[in-house]
């Protein structure tokens, strides 16, 4: 987790990372989750890094793959995650700060290709269903990601 000033979290944030309620929460995970392939994209992490969490499960492992793609040379692309079925609904709990919220979805993680220095793309992973889970936890005030994953179905 990196700490930003408040108006350049407000930069790269979501407003919802923000919303103490189960709507902040849910769209803090789906922002999160498509953030995915654009850190690979771009090798640009900030927002993964602000919204993990220190001891975040599956956080590190994305961002320092994307550091050591971009390190080589190399570049991606595709690879989004893109949701499919969300257990979302009408919600109205507020939550305390210290308070975790679990969001789970089902999505479609499309093909994913590597760019060599040559521009030679080879794909590196082909599109499949996924199950996507993220817990998240309120820290200062804002929503910080504490556990991320994704599944084959």
């Amino acid at each position: 987790m990196i700490d930003l000033p408040e108006g350049e979290m407000r930069d790269v944030l979501p407003d919802a990372a923000w919303d103490n309620t189960v709507e902040g929460a849910e769209a803090t995970a789906l922002f999160f989750a498509a953030e995915y392939a654009r850190m690979y994209h771009t090798g640009d992490s900030t927002r993964w890094r602000v919204l993990s969490a220190s001891m975040c499960e599956g956080c590190a492992g994305p961002i320092e793959g994307a550091a050591e793609l971009h390190a080589r040379g190399w570049g991606a692309r595709g690879g989004d995650i893109v949701p499919r079925e969300t257990r979302f609904g009408p919600h109205s709990q507020v939550f305390e700060p210290g308070d975790r919220a679990y969001v789970s979805y089902a999505a479609t993680a499309e093909d994913a290709y590597t760019i060599d220095e040559d521009g030679v793309e080879e794909l590196t992973g082909p599109s499949r269903e996924v199950q996507v889970n993220v817990e998240l936890l309120q820290i200062d005030e804002v929503w910080r990601v504490t556990s991320f994953s994704v599944t084959a179905l």
